[in-house]
């Protein structure tokens, strides 16, 4: 069986679409090729906030025999992936179940699909791909709520202030290392440089902002930034013969004043 993965974003968005060959041999000679395609999504639109370093490719007879368990790496840094595969099919049109395993870098299951139904058909035409839908079952799979523990933020353009949320179980208790994703409502006043970390960045646009914490499973929590205009600067003038060559600025003052040869030293003074 070959399977080629193509654009596989395992940082930003895991996609996997694979084709899938299986060829039927045996000591008589070569028997029947067949095809499926496999279109694997996720449940979560967030679900590109989890690293997946390894899939894992299980194939189940229709007796539950298990005719391929295979687990493949995803190279660091790697937008696409081709897996070569192989099974041996009793029959032609034979049907397997089928279950994928996303595996982070630390050896934990993050999402899991399956099982599905998939048959090998014989015909020469492009078959169509078979919706794989993958859930996530890792840290935090079983959170109840999650909620925002960071007091709304003000910020100017530029500023960068950090939010922090925990997801909780049905008890009420934090569940640590449970993945949250982070986004803003209106990306001109915030923004999330990087969903997977509640580091908010203030936007060019005035005004009050709706953040969401949200965990893969569904349950989130909202929390209002507001985005302030950027800060005029002002202008120094000095008590003496220096002369003001600068600015300075409403929240830390500073001298803006070169002394001439003879003068007396003096301060500068915003205006």
């Amino acid at each position: 069986m070959t399977m080629r993965a193509k654009r596989v974003r395992p940082v930003l968005l895991f996609a996997l679409a694979a084709v899938v060959v299986v060829s039927c041999r045996d000591a008589a000679g070569p028997g029947a090729t067949g095809y499926f395609a496999l279109a694997p999504s996720f449940a979560s639109a967030a679900a590109g906030i989890v690293e997946i370093a390894q899939v894992r490719v299980q194939l189940f007879r229709a007796d539950e025999s298990l005719a391929l368990d295979e687990t493949v790496t995803v190279p660091a840094g790697a937008d696409s992936l081709a897996l070569e595969l192989t099974v041996r099919l009793r029959e032609p049109d034979e049907v397997f179940q089928m279950f994928l395993d996303f595996i982070t870098p630390t050896g934990d299951t993050a999402f899991r699909a399956g099982p599905v139904d998939v048959t090998a058909s014989s015909t020469s035409t492009e078959p169509v791909p078979i919706e794989v839908n993958a859930i996530y079952v890792g840290v935090g799979a079983n959170a109840a709520s999650v909620a925002v523990t960071t007091t709304g933020a003000t910020l100017i353009p530029g500023q960068t202030k950090q939010l922090s949320a925990e997801a909780r179980d049905d008890q009420g208790q934090p569940i640590p290392g449970t993945p949250i994703a982070w986004a803003s409502l209106d990306p001109a006043r915030a923004t999330f440089p990087d969903p997977a970390v509640g580091s908010v960045v203030g936007g060019t646009t005035p005004g009050p902002v709706l953040v969401t914490a949200t965990l893969l499973t569904g349950p989130a929590d909202t929390v209002s930034v507001t985005a302030q205009a950027a800060r005029p600067g002002r202008s120094c003038r000095c008590r003496s013969s220096w002369r003001c060559s600068a600015t300075i600025s409403r929240s830390r003052a500073h001298r803006c004043c070169s002394r001439p040869a003879t003068a007396d030293r003096s301060v500068p003074t915003p205006s």
